[in-house]
Order: structure tokens, then C-alpha cells, then sequence
């Protein structure tokens, strides 16, 4: 529905709207309508306006015309008032003793106090309908009276009986009436927005999700809901919830939904599912409760998978220091650092980028440590959802909650006693699981949920971030007591950039495998490796090492085939090999053109030796500097 403001009156009042132009946002749209001349004579016409304005249209008018408009319209109407300013710059514009007034339906207040501070005399007159109005001016042009204030159409009639017509609205006026207006429709606008964000919600949550009022009458309900309670095309606003699903709320006090309920199991058409009934309430009244309903069955299946992909990784370590590749000083500066917060026990935290082997250093340094015979044990914190990141981390008690496994479950830290657990991803832990990791660090002790028994455990915290923690803390969504806990001991790995001086050894150990290729792989120029920016670090270099072996099984291994497959393997092949107009994307562009300058400056600016380095001609670079241009 199109928001609009409508600005209505006679001419002379339309006339000064149009000469009053306000800054509006694109969403808005107004327009200016004319009443007709029968409007004061006629009541019924003033309902011809009706079909013009839609519910969302704001209508501004005169002080006099809003009068009969709000009367008839269900539209806010808006009316244009006058100032005590106003009123004073129309006395002077007379400047008579004596000031006469014509008013629509009721007399301006505001000029009495006027009159009598300064010392004129205000004659206020009131008229009905354009015949009442037109014999009044009549009189006063037979008094001698030249000049009338009024509104548009007494302006109108007095220039027709040849008197001065003195209108009394103000651009001022009608600029500040018109920013009121405006203001409102930002209120209303930033409603709409509120209720199309909420719908949205509802709508792309895969919990079925139903609002009532505080009586249990349905408000909303989104699709997921329909799909698990069967509901076709049936009307479901305003009926009740205990219509709608039975068997959900039996026989409780009224007083026990003031409270949240979770985890209730209930059935409907033969189907088990489970409900958490949430009160909503504002400044202390209930206004309603929000319902979310999910399938048991669905919801045992998700758990089943997510537990399969949070324990198919090992127990233990299976990676040490002499597992890290690599002779450059800023790696083996990293490894000694590594090796000296592993004889340590404060916790660890590893930064970053992705791709540089934080999880590789982490092992490295359980291994190297004295808890290296007790279990090594990863959680990614990304990776694990909200609603079963605590039971995982921390186990529950038999009962615990609808589901629990029987016996209850041993917690993650738990099982790392005397140990090493690493928390991967730690910027993406939920706060009020984080306010529970700082008490373990704190108290080196966890409790079960559901359980009341204090367990204590001898945990070594590793965490790790691609993301800068303090710009976490600073915008709120990480607990800075709890930044300084687990960053005792800080490690830093160098992005593989940084080090170029291993990107060789380390894509020769990715082919060791293929003793074919490593044995000609000495006659190829390898300059584009060690070019190349590997914005995903080692990863990424063992992506590229991998696609290189399979574009050269089963080939002649001639040395311009492995240069030109591996420029193929490093710059992803499929981005040639699927276009079939032979165009290479801007990535493609975009990392070569890297490549290019970062030998250029090498050779400071010989492009004989930048070719070199790149393993092309010179006659190639040329064109390939050319295509970039």
C-alpha cells in the first residue's frame, strides 16, 4: 500500500501549497486536490472525496475545512494552524483600528488575548455555508468595510464584491503542517517495517512458529506451522489455540503460561511433536505468547547428524611440530614460540587467517605438552547450533530434557580431562554460553544440565579466531573478561605471503605422493607459485597441488605441459575449461594482474626478467598487459 500525503482545500489554498515544496523520501508520493465550490454549500459532496484517498493517506487542509473533513473521512486529517505570529503579521498587513475576520464554523480563540494587547479592535464573524457567507460580506461591503480575513473562498467572494480579501494562512504555516505530517508517516512507515520484518521471520523460520493475544486467539501463523499441523486453505486467524491444536495446552491454570514452557510433547493427527510456549508481554501487561512447534521426529534426525559430524573427528591429536613444513624465520620463530606455551598450562589463543593451519599448531602443542597422552579434542563453534552447543559442551542429566538420552551424556569438556580442548571459531560462541566458559576457566569445574552435582576438571583451553576478538568485544558480541582469560599466551601465524621461502617445500610435499612429477618438476620455472598472493594460505596451496596432479595423470610430463597446467591449476582451470566463449572472468584478470606486478617490481620494471620470473615470453607479457589495459 502506497503511502501519500494529500494536501486538499479551495484554490487559493492549493495555490500555496504548491509554492511550499518540502524534501520528501522516495516512498512517499502527495498530491494536491481541490475541494470543489458545492463543498460548503453541500455536506453530501464532501463524501465524493472518500473514493480518492486510500486507508494510508494522510490528509492535510485548512484549520476550517479539516473541521467537516475529519467528520466525514476516516483518514487522518492533519489541519493547518495558524501562529499567534501569523495573526500578528495579518493585522499589520490591514493596519486598521478595526480588523474584521470571516470564520468557517467557529471563531479563532487566540485573537482575543490579541485584540486586547494592541488596542485593535478584532470583529470575528462566523458563517455556515457559502449563501450565509456571500450575505455577510455583502453587509459589511454596505458598512464601508474594504478589507476581510478568511479563508480561500471568503477571499474569493470578497475580490468578487470589489473588497480587499486578506488570506490568512502562511507558507510557514503550511511548511510546518506539511513536516508534521511527514513525521507521521515516518512513524507509520517504521511500523510497517516492524510488522514485514516480524511476518519475514516467521516466514523463513523452519520451526513452525503461531503469535496469539493474551487470550490464546491465533494473530499469525506462518507456513512451517501449516505444513506440520496439516492446515489447507483454513482460516485460522482469531481462532482459538486450544481449537486449533487440542491437545497442546490440557487442563493447565491459566497462571502457569505467565511463565515460559519448554520442550512440550504433545500429538496431533498421529504425529509426536514439541512445543516451547514463550509469554510476550510490554511494560508488564501480556500481550500475547509466541508458540514454536517442531517435529520430534525431524528434530531426532537433525541431532543424529549433527552429532556425527561434531565426534567423526578423533579423540587425540594426530599431528606434532615435525608435521609443520616449512624453513622460514617467521614460521620457525612461530614453532619456537608454539614450543614454549606448550610446557606452559594458561590458556592459548591462536590468530590467523584461514587457511594457515591453526588447528595443525594447536595439535602441535597438546602433542609437545605433558598432557599429550590424554585426549585432544576440537570444537568448532560455528559449526555447532545454539540449542546444542551447551548439552555438547557441557552433557546433561538423565532427564534433563524431553529426548535426553537415557543415562545422560558426558559433556566435551569433560571428556578433555587432563587434556587439551580446542575451541575453534570462538567468536561465533553465543554470550551466555560465553559467561558458562568463563566460569569453567574461572572455577576449572562444570555442572550437567539438569544436574546439581559440581564436576571438576583439569582442562587446557586452545582457542582460535580469524577474526580480531577486540573488534569483537568492542561492538559487544564477545565478553571482554572472558577475551582475557583465554588470551593469556598469544600465537600469531604468518599468512603463507608472508613466507615464500616455504611455498616450494610445502607444494613438493602436496605431490610427494606422484614420484613421477617430482622427478621432472625441477625443469619447470615454479616463479608463479611463489608469486602468487594465496589469499587462502596453505590450504589453498594444497588445492592448487591437488588439482595439479590430476590434470597431469596419464599426460607427457613435458616441461611447457606441467608449466602451462600448472598456471591451469593455480588460476582454477574450470574458470577456462566451462566458458564457452573462451572469456576469462574478472577473478581471473584480477590474480593475474597481480602476479604481473608483483614481478614487474622485482625486476623494477624489466619486462625481459618479469617475463622470466613468470615463466612466460616476452612477447606474452606484452599481450597480457595489453588485454589487462
Amino acid at each position: 500500500m502506497q503511502i501519500k500525503i494529500a494536501i486538499v482545500g479551495f484554490p487559493p489554498f492549493s495555490k500555496l501549497a504548491k509554492e511550499v515544496l518540502i524534501d520528501l523520501p522516495p516512498w512517499v508520493t502527495y498530491e494536491i486536490t481541490e475541494l470543489p465550490l458545492k463543498f460548503l454549500s453541500s455536506p453530501e459532496s464532501i463524501r465524493e472525496l472518500e473514493s480518492f484517498f486510500d486507508p494510508a493517506t494522510i490528509v492535510v487542509s485548512g484549520n476550517r475545512s479539516s473541521l467537516s473533513l475529519k467528520q466525514n473521512l476516516n483518514n487522518l486529517v492533519i489541519p493547518v494552524k495558524m501562529t499567534g505570529f501569523d495573526l500578528l503579521e495579518l493585522i499589520q498587513k490591514v493596519g486598521k483600528e478595526e480588523v474584521v475576520i470571516m470564520n468557517y464554523g467557529e471563531d479563532i480563540k487566540a485573537l482575543d488575548n490579541i485584540s486586547s494587547l494592541l488596542n485593535i479592535k478584532v470583529r470575528q464573524i462566523q458563517f455556515n455555508d457559502i449563501q450565509e457567507a456571500y450575505t455577510i460580506l455583502e453587509h459589511l461591503r454596505d458598512e464601508g468595510v474594504k478589507d476581510v480575513i478568511g479563508g480561500s473562498w471568503v477571499c474569493e467572494a470578497a475580490n468578487q464584491l470589489g473588497m480587499n480579501g486578506v488570506f490568512y494562512y502562511s507558507k510557514r504555516a503550511v511548511e510546518n503542517t506539511l513536516q508534521d505530517a511527514l513525521n507521521v508517516v515516518k512513524v507509520y512507515r517504521s511500523k510497517l517495517e516492524g510488522v514485514n520484518l516480524f511476518k519475514t521471520m516467521m516466514n523463513i523460520s523452519r520451526n513452525g512458529l503461531i503469535s496469539t493475544d493474551s487470550d490464546f486467539n491465533v494473530i499469525s501463523i506462518n507456513e512451517s506451522t501449516k505444513r506440520l499441523l496439516g492446515i489447507k486453505g483454513r482460516q485460522t486467524h482469531d481462532i482459538n489455540l486450544n481449537k486449533l491444536i487440542p491437545n497442546l495446552m490440557p487442563n493447565q491454570a491459566s497462571e502457569e503460561w505467565n511463565e515460559p514452557q519448554y520442550n512440550l510433547i504433545f500429538e496431533h493427527d498421529s504425529k509426536k511433536l514439541m512445543a516451547d510456549i514463550i509469554p510476550v508481554s510490554f511494560q508488564g501487561d501480556s500481550m500475547g505468547h509466541l508458540i514454536s512447534i517442531e517435529d520430534v521426529v525431524k528434530l531426532k534426525e537433525k541431532e543424529l547428524k549433527i552429532r556425527k559430524n561434531i565426534n567423526q573427528k578423533p579423540m587425540m591429536a594426530g599431528y606434532s611440530f615435525a608435521d609443520i613444513i616449512g624453513s622460514s624465520p617467521s614460521i620457525k620463530e612461530t614453532i619456537q614460540q608454539a614450543k614454549k606455551y606448550s610446557r606452559a598450562n594458561p590458556s592459548i589463543l591462536i590468530h590467523g587467517e584461514s587457511g594457515t593451519g591453526k588447528e595443525l599448531f594447536s595439535q602441535s602443542i597438546h602433542q609437545y605438552s605433558y598432557r599429550s597422552i590424554h585426549p585432544f579434542i576440537t570444537v568448532n563453534c560455528a559449526a555447532l547450533p545454539e540449542s546444542l552447543i551447551d548439552s555438547e559442551l557441557f552433557g546433561y542429566e538423565e532427564g534433563a530434557f524431553t529426548g535426553a538420552k537415557k543415562g545422560g551424556k558426558v559433556g566435551l569438556f569433560e571428556m578433555a580431562h587432563q587434556g587439551t580442548i580446542f575451541l575453534d571459531e570462538i567468536s561465533e560462541l553465543p554470550l551466555h554460553l560465553q559467561s558458562r566458559l568463563l566460569r569453567v576457566l574461572q572455577e576449572k569445574e562444570i555442572v550437567r544440565i539438569g544436574g546439581d552435582q559440581v564436576i571438576p576438571i583439569d582442562v587446557r583451553i586452545i582457542s582460535a579466531s580469524n577474526k580480531n576478538l577486540l573488534d569483537c568485544v568492542k561492538k559487544g558480541t564477545f565478553r571482554d573478561d572472558l577475551y582475557f582469560r583465554i588470551s593469556v599466551l598469544q600465537l600469531y601465524i604468518p599468512p603463507l605471503r608472508h613466507r615464500p621461502g616455504d611455498i616450494l617445500h610445502l607444494f613438493r610435499h602436496f605431490i610427494q605422493k606422484n614420484e613421477r612429477i617430482l622427478h621432472v618438476l625441477s625443469k619447470v620455472n615454479m616463479n608463479p607459485l611463489t608469486t602468487y598472493h594465496w589469499p587462502g594460505n596453505v590450504r589453498e596451496l594444497q588445492n592448487v597441488a591437488e588439482r595439479f596432479l590430476v590434470l597431469c595423470d596419464c599426460e607427457d610430463l613435458t616441461s611447457e605441459f606441467l608449466e602451462s597446467t600448472l598456471h591451469m591449476a593455480l588460476y582454477h582451470p574450470h574458470s577456462v575449461l566451462s566458458n564457452k566463449d573462451n572469456k576469462k572472468p574478472h577473478g581471473f584478470f584480477a590474480e593475474e594482474l597481480e602476479r604481473i606486478k608483483i614481478a614487474l617490481e622485482k625486476a623494477e620494471g624489466n619486462k625481459e626478467k618479469a617475463a622470466e620470473l613468470l615463466g612466460i615470453s616476452r612477447t606474452t607479457l606484452w599481450r597480457k598487459l595489453k588485454n589487462v589495459k
